[in-house]
């Protein structure tokens, strides 16, 4: 089923157009019910000015990383001979904030995954532009924020740092890997990227 195909048996009300030109079915449109939860900034948001940005700056990640890198070889040189701190409130708000926004999202963008892949061919999930799959409006949305919030989560490793706690390889490997791929998975508009990070 061809996308052009998909969207003409849309609502007209339904269809937004994003800052490329690229039409997509506004998820919170289609289904009245669950849009019914959806706040105003959500519906239609269009994501093309930061995504430019990001096509723009390719090195922003990659400086993220080394900072981050820097930052814990130097964290724990500090409280090598210190005492560790105790932030344990201030790390039960923070995981709790992260789990929060990872719940809202998931509630955004886990319906999105489920119609694309119950209403389109696994080509079209695969191949087709995610500006109109998934990449606009209230989902688009949440997918650029979930990109996005790779960057605050590299501070999950600083709690680690100041309790003085093991540092596995996993962990920090784990933090740069999944940063470096979502954001060039997002600036290169990789359909595949949103079945992959969902």
């Amino acid at each position: 089923m061809a996308m052009s195909n998909v969207i003409a048996n849309i609502p007209l009300k339904c269809i937004g157009e994003n800052g490329m030109g690229t039409k997509y079915a506004e998820f919170s449109c289609i289904f009245p019910t669950l849009g019914k939860t959806y706040m105003p900034f959500e519906k239609y948001y269009d994501p093309v000015s930061v995504l430019k940005y990001m096509q723009e700056s390719p090195m922003i990640p990659i400086w993220a990383c080394i900072i981050y890198v820097v930052g814990i070889m130097a964290g724990r040189a500090y409280f090598s001979k210190r005492d560790p701190l105790s932030w344990r409130r201030v790390l039960a708000a923070w995981n709790f904030g992260l789990s929060l926004f990872s719940w809202i999202g998931a509630f955004r963008t886990a319906p999105q995954l489920y119609y694309n892949l119950t209403t389109y061919t696994l080509r079209d999930n695969l191949c087709d532009d995610p500006a109109a799959l998934y990449g606009s409006g209230s989902t688009g949305l949440w997918v650029q924020l979930f990109v996005l919030s790779k960057f605050p989560e590299l501070f999950d490793t600083l709690f680690i740092v100041v309790h003085k706690k093991p540092l596995i390889f996993l962990h920090w490997y784990h933090h740069i890997t999944v940063l470096l791929y979502c954001w060039h998975s997002y600036a290169t508009t990789s359909p595949s990227g949103f079945s992959s990070s969902s």
